[in-house]
């Protein structure tokens, strides 16, 4: 056997060596991460979504029970549920879709004041939370609520009509 042949061996036995460490060390750390942050056996539920908002500008959203600005379980056992904000123009509404999956219709309260939506939902097993700004003065007794399936849809009256974003522009 040729000696560049051996040291190939030997280099990869090596790299297996290091590759091993690396892995140990992970784990080691994931460990102390666990306990320091008091998230050992705990879920941990943590998503995004990117949209392009109605005036045109992206929109990152996160959802779950992590606060995605300190890294920690929210307090509690509380998650930010999933939520979809859509404007209708043509009818004048504000629909809002928040994912609750886990509870019932009778768990949840929704509250309505100024420009905000309050979404509540609690079983013995899932707490969800989240106040949703709409950027627009509400009617709070012109809201409509259903629930079926996981799945909170929330329809809004605002309180001045809802703006074309184009309009028609004559060419001279």
């Amino acid at each position: 056997m040729s000696w560049w042949f051996r040291d190939i061996f030997r280099e990869m036995e090596r790299m297996m060596r290091e590759t091993e460490e690396m892995m140990r060390k992970m784990f080691e750390s994931s460990e102390m991460w666990d306990k320091e942050l008091d998230i050992e056996g705990k879920p941990i539920v943590y998503g995004f979504s990117a949209t392009i908002g109605p005036d045109g500008i992206p929109r990152i959203q996160t959802f779950g029970n992590v606060d995605s600005v300190e890294g920690k379980l929210l307090e509690g056992g509380w998650r930010e549920p999933y939520t979809e904000i859509m404007f209708d123009k043509e009818k004048n509404v504000i629909r809002v879709i928040a994912e609750m999956p886990g509870i019932t219709k009778k768990d949840i309260k929704v509250k309505a004041k100024d420009r905000y939506l309050k979404i509540e939902g609690e079983s013995s097993t899932r707490k969800y939370r989240k106040t949703i700004d709409l950027k627009t003065e509400i009617d709070p007794k012109n809201i409509k609520a259903k629930f079926n399936n996981g799945i909170l849809e929330i329809e809004v009256k605002p309180k001045q009509k809802l703006t074309k974003d184009e309009y028609d522009i004559e060419i001279e």
